[in-house]
């Protein structure tokens, strides 16, 4: 009877009862011990029924090197991730154990603690994380900008406009985020650049810009109607009647103190 054999077992024996096809319960009521059964092959579901206890089976894999379980052995004995992350399971264990990275998200590990652990942002996006969770996990705008997310998908993710421009996004696409005139002034970028890129002219003027600055790239008219400049700034700023008219009519230059004499030189009628 196998409980007769096994009263009398040497530890030697132990490959060949388990070969043998002897369960846990019965190893155990022999004498044998938890690391010696998980060495032998013994599932976690043959030593749960062993009345081995969880954490002790989990603190077998608590050192680096220690011995892990796959994640569809877990699955077997009724243990998900996060039950085994409750049990106080390092992320180590269970990345060791095989578990997917989507699994380890929603087990509750956070993208902070899985990059740590060497998971890139691609990775981490690719398994459900959201930008915003990314940014927050510790990975800045240069490296999401590798993985290949967009200015305007950071930024709305919380990431700032300088952040986004010191990790080398160009003007069009911090444009395409939203980052104003002013902000884009700010780094560096100058009028013929600004203007380059669509800028809107009431922007330009908002961001500081002069209308001597502005009038080299745009005509009088688009000063007055889209950069909303009036006869009387223009006058101030230099531009002469010939200039102003006839964008602005003999009425509005005279309005802004334009004399006769200039409004008859600039063919005002």
């Amino acid at each position: 009877p196998p409980h007769t054999y096994m009263a009398s077992y040497h530890p030697s024996q132990l490959d060949e009862l388990v070969a043998a096809g002897y369960p846990a319960y019965l190893m155990r009521r022999a004498g044998s011990k938890l690391e010696q059964l998980v060495d032998a092959g013994y599932t976690v579901q043959s030593l749960v029924n062993a009345n081995f206890g969880v954490s002790e089976i989990v603190e077998l894999g608590y050192d680096e090197s220690g011995f892990t379980f796959p994640p569809e052995q877990w699955e077997r004995a009724g243990l998900s991730c996060r039950q085994l992350k409750e049990l106080q399971c390092s992320l180590s264990y269970l990345q060791r154990s095989g578990f997917e990275v989507k699994v380890l998200l929603a087990a509750g590990f956070t993208p902070r603690d899985l990059r740590a652990k060497g998971f890139d942002a691609k990775t981490l996006y690719a398994a459900g994380a959201s930008v915003a969770a990314l940014a927050e996990g510790g990975f800045g705008a240069a490296e999401l900008k590798v993985a290949g997310f967009g200015a305007k998908l950071l930024k709305g993710a919380g990431l700032g406009a300088l952040e986004l421009h010191e990790a080398g996004f160009g003007v069009r696409q911090l444009r395409e985020a939203r980052v104003s005139a002013s902000k884009l002034r700010s780094f560096g970028y100058d009028l013929a650049t600004l203007v380059d890129a669509d800028i809107p002219i009431a922007e330009l003027r908002d961001a500081g810009f002069q209308a001597t600055e502005l009038r080299r790239y745009y005509p009088t008219r688009a000063l007055k109607e889209d950069g909303e400049f009036s006869a009387e700034e223009l006058k101030e700023a230099g531009f002469g009647a010939d200039v102003c008219y006839p964008a602005f009519s003999a009425a509005q230059l005279r309005a802004a103190r334009f004399s006769c004499a200039e409004l008859r030189a600039a063919g005002c009628t």
